[in-house]
């Protein structure tokens, strides 16, 4: 999977521009827009006015060191920028998804991937086949949506009707504003923020 950071309290919420904001700020390179299950924590908190994010940094199976190193960055991004830490924060752009197209296999097989997470999908892209232990391409899938191809299954081998990935839609590439020590302007709506939607 992808790092990401979720934003699950839903766009209505009062403090859905604050918790959007911080995950701007802890500046992963994705942001998943999306309201969460009741109970969820990032979704919870904010009902008790504490803007909150939920972290997906390299999965649940092992550490890898690069999501170790993104996510204690992005720690330092949200204490600098709260006041904690002296200096400023520049966030890079980052790409926000708020739904996902999600894709199973048309038949059993190995999956080979045509495109790497992260990268731009445009509608037809064909996203994997599925093949034979042998090689020959049993079936192949293309995306029917446009926006950045977000997750895939870990492990090669699929049955019919298995998922396989997802796509994030409604992809649009963000800049968090400059902060330096404590937080300013916290309640601007992203569209207040520069917030531009991608061609």
């Amino acid at each position: 999977m992808i790092h990401e950071t979720r934003v699950r309290c839903g766009p209505r919420h009062h403090l859905h521009g604050e918790c959007l904001d911080l995950a701007k700020t802890f500046d992963c390179g994705h942001v998943l827009d999306q309201k969460g299950p009741d109970g969820q924590l990032a979704r919870a908190a904010p009902d008790e006015g504490v803007p909150t994010i939920d972290p997906e940094l390299g999965g649940s199976v092992g550490v890898d060191q690069e999501s170790v190193a993104i996510g204690v960055e992005g720690v330092f991004n949200v204490l600098t920028s709260y006041g904690f830490l002296d200096g400023g924060v520049d966030p890079g752009d980052q790409v926000r998804a708020t739904g996902f197209e999600q894709y199973g296999a048309p038949a059993g097989g190995l999956v080979d991937f045509e495109i790497e997470l992260g990268e731009r999908v445009e509608q037809g892209d064909c996203l994997f086949e599925v093949t034979d232990p042998f090689g020959t391409v049993k079936a192949e899938t293309t995306a029917d949506v446009e926006g950045v191809f977000w997750r895939t299954r870990r492990l090669p081998q699929v049955a019919t009707g298995e998922y396989v990935c997802s796509v994030g839609t409604s992809r649009r590439r963000t800049k968090a504003r400059k902060t330096s020590g404590a937080r300013r302007d916290q309640r601007e709506r992203l569209d207040a923020n520069g917030e531009r939607s991608e061609p």
